[in-house]
């Protein structure tokens, strides 16, 4: 997700140039070796001495609330309408049921429960597995993910 915007707003750019970072890393040094004050000109380029800016005022409508109910009162009245006797009296014994299991007392010794003593003391430890890809050092840990993947 982080590799989107230049993927999106850089067009004279590979799509594949940011994900180049030891380019990057090497330029950055080239750059400090070369001006031991860059770090100091590009805070003052681009925060001391920016000048662009935005202003941005928000206010609420007047009136939105109201429009909104009037919306849902329209769209409510031209489902009731559209019901016939039968489905109305169907929705009321269903409304009825509803209100019965809402207001019914539920019993919770079906709900699981984790007792201190169902917990291990001690921590299993991490297996890695350390792997080269493409002469790149990399340390995988085989989880039980449901066969997600997760890379960091």
């Amino acid at each position: 997700m982080a590799l989107t915007p230049f993927w999106n707003h850089t067009e004279e750019m590979s799509p594949v140039a940011p994900m180049k970072i030891n380019e990057k890393i090497q330029k950055f040094k080239d750059d400090l070796n070369k001006n031991p004050n860059f770090l100091k000109e590009k805070v003052k380029q681009y925060f001391l001495d920016n000048q662009h800016q935005l202003v941005m005022k928000m206010s609420p409508k007047d009136g939105y609330a109201d429009e909104q109910q009037a919306v849902l009162d329209n769209i409510e009245q031209n489902l009731v309408s559209s019901l016939s006797e039968q489905d109305k009296k169907s929705l009321d014994v269903k409304a009825q049921e509803l209100k019965d299991l809402q207001s019914a007392v539920e019993d919770i010794n079906c709900l699981p429960t984790l007792k201190v003593n169902d917990i291990e003391a001690k921590l299993p430890s991490e297996r890695f597995q350390n792997v080269s890809l493409s002469n790149v050092p990399v340390q995988v840990s085989v989880q039980p993910t449901n066969e997600v993947s997760y890379f960091r």
